[in-house]
C-alpha cells in the first residue's frame, strides 16, 4: 500500500488521456493498493508531468509492503474510506488534511510492514 502526495501549482487530470476525467488537487493524497510499487510510480509519474516545467507532482509519503491477499487489502481500503469519509474527494483521494491521521491508521495494521523507498527508479 502507498500513501502519495501531489504539489502541482494548478489541479491535474487524473487521467492524463482523457480530458473528461476529474481533475486532482495539490490538497489531496492518494492511498492505493498494488504488486509492484516502481511500476505504480512510473505511471503516477507519467500520469502527473507537468507539460510547463517537466516535472513529475507526486511524492511518495510513505510504502507498506504485505503478504496478504488482495482481498484484504481491499477491505482495508474500504474500511479506510467509511473510517474518513467526510474527508473523502474520489476514490481513494483524501484531503491532504488526513494525511497524518491515515498513516497512523495504516502503520497501526498488524500485517502492513513500513518500507523505505527512494524516488529513483
Amino acid at each position: 500500500m502507498y500513501v502519495f502526495s501531489f504539489d502541482m501549482l494548478t489541479p491535474m487530470l487524473s487521467v492524463r488521456t482523457r480530458p473528461h476525467s476529474f481533475r486532482v488537487e495539490s490538497s489531496w493524497i492518494k492511498v492505493g493498493i498494488t504488486n509492484n510499487i516502481r511500476s505504480r510510480l512510473k505511471s503516477y509519474n507519467r500520469e502527473y508531468m507537468c507539460a510547463k516545467c517537466k516535472k513529475s507532482h507526486i511524492k511518495i509519503e510513505k510504502v507498506w509492503e504485505t503478504s496478504e491477499e488482495r482481498p484484504a487489502l481491499e477491505q482495508l481500503e474500504q474500511d479506510l474510506k467509511h473510517h474518513i469519509e467526510l474527508h473523502r474527494h474520489r476514490g481513494e483521494y483524501y484531503s491532504n488534511k488526513n494525511q497524518e491521521k491515515i498513516i497512523e491508521i495504516l502503520d497501526d495494521v498488524s500485517f502492513l510492514q513500513p518500507i523505505s523507498f527512494e524516488l529513483s527508479i
